[in-house]
């Protein structure tokens, strides 16, 4: 294998260090009694810290190395199908995943932990049998390229940069019974301060509940930051997550409400004005559905909901039923303007004042050409005529689900119409409406009213 000179040697020191950590764990399992509680939980702390140390290689050769790389050879219009497919199929997350499933193990039988010992015995072995010649791989292909199209000076920098990111990420992971004591002002350096961010993001990807994250914010700086600033996190982000019911015997208030202490504002507002003020633009997905907080739902929240959340796809306001076209319109003072142009799923069933001028104001914030719902449900939104059948007109031409249980003020002929000109794409078994409307499209097909056991159902007002 060619030498090349040791301060543009991208792979000799990482690699000796990941050759070293596979020889490590090849020797212990097979040693390992499965058996024994004790000596089967520490091998699987270890294999986790192991694990955790390559995947931690894997992301700095991602971020400094391959991604560099891949750029230059795509600037000079050479494809390289290593370099390109590179980590692609990497087994680091299936060995993981049958690691945390060992800790699951630990408090089975003795003949399921034997059986999964011979798994992970030759899962270690495959793994092994991959990850080694991709070491070589690496040396072998992409240090000959990087000395081909890269200067001396930058090799000299992004190489010091390589190490140093390695060295921090395997200090961070290894077993503090075995490193020796140093000063106090290195021993304390705190764990957030030496794992970088990029495996934080990792963990925080594994909690159970939006409410864990919050409380994590909370931490430390670089927690905050980490978090709050991941699109990753924030694709979906429901109220009732956030939200929790506080018991009115001990407070006193009926029916009141209170986020989890860990907003800024101990309120609804707090939710919107502090959260997605900082998230919002990750939000793909956001719903304020749930009946114990419909009530306390208003217009002037959804709408700095939506002036803070341009790049939503799905929105669900089922059951706020106190809000109204106000929801949708920006205020004269507002710093953001509503933009829904990548709206395709809008569920306001249960919202009792959605009328056609709502609507219409909703459909401004559309873009033509752009938006194209797919999923509508305006059931119980007894307001609603044909006009803003003639307002959704544009946007529909993608529709697969239309929900108009309860709307009984449209007409038939106006719905057939709107049905067969502008929805190509629905199946009349995901059409429902009012069973009071004469005349409609697929009588015998589509649904018929699914409200009747409610009091969203048009025939349960005429009985009052």
């Amino acid at each position: 294998m060619t030498e090349y000179p040791p301060e543009v040697d991208m792979f000799s020191v990482p690699h000796s260090r990941m050759k070293y950590l596979v020889q490590g764990y090849v020797e212990r399992v097979e040693r390992t009694n499965f058996q024994d509680l004790a000596e089967f939980d520490q091998l699987l702390n270890d294999l986790m810290m192991t694990f955790l140390e390559f995947k931690r290689h894997e992301q700095i050769e991602n971020s400094l190395i391959v991604r560099r790389l891949r750029s230059k050879l795509r600037s000079l219009s050479i494809f390289n199908d290593t370099v390109h497919h590179c980590h692609e199929d990497s087994q680091l997350k299936f060995m993981t995943e049958l690691l945390e499933e060992g800790f699951y193990c630990l408090k089975k039988p003795v003949a399921e932990r034997l059986r999964y010992g011979e798994t992970l015995r030759s899962a270690l072995k495959h793994f092994t049998e991959t990850f080694i010649p991709h070491m070589e791989e690496e040396e072998e292909i992409f240090q000959p390229l990087l000395i081909k199209y890269f200067g001396y000076e930058e090799l000299k920098l992004l190489q010091s940069t390589v190490l140093r990111w390695h060295f921090e990420a395997s200090d961070a992971f290894s077993d503090p019974r075995t490193k020796p004591e140093t000063e106090e002002s290195d021993s304390s350096r705190a764990a957030e301060d030496i794992i970088p961010s990029e495996l934080w993001l990792e963990v925080f990807k594994h909690l159970n509940s939006p409410r864990d994250m919050l409380r994590s914010v909370q931490v430390c700086k670089s927690w905050n930051e980490t978090i709050l600033s991941s699109s990753e996190l924030w694709e979906e982000v429901a109220l009732k997550d956030f939200i929790r019911r506080v018991d009115h015997q001990a407070t006193g208030s009926p029916s009141s409400l209170d986020p989890i202490q860990v907003l800024p504002e101990y309120s609804l507002s707090g939710f919107v004005d502090s959260l997605l003020k900082r998230v919002g633009r990750s939000v793909r997905k956001l719903s304020f559905s749930g009946s114990e907080f419909g009530p306390f739902i208003n217009s002037t929240l959804v709408r700095h909901a939506l002036e803070w959340t341009p790049e939503l796809r799905e929105l669900d306001l089922s059951g706020c039923s106190n809000i109204s076209a106000a929801s949708f319109r920006c205020s004269s003072e507002a710093s953001n303007q509503i933009s829904l142009h990548l709206l395709n799923d809008v569920n306001l069933s249960g919202c009792r004042w959605i009328d056609d001028r709502a609507i219409e104001t909703l459909v401004a914030a559309f873009r033509p050409g752009t938006t194209s719902l797919q999923s509508l449900n305006l059931s119980g939104c007894w307001l609603l005529s044909n006009a803003s059948l003639g307002a959704l007109r544009p946007f529909c031409a993608d529709l697969r689900f239309l929900e108009l249980s309860g709307v009984y003020q449209l007409t038939g002929p106006a719905l057939s119409e709107f049905v067969h000109a502008s929805c190509p794409r629905l199946s009349p078994l995901n059409l429902y409406y009012c069973d009071n409307v004469e005349n409609g499209p697929y009588q015998q097909e589509a649904n018929g009213c699914q409200n009747l056991g409610t009091k969203d159902c048009c025939r349960n007002w005429y009985e009052d």
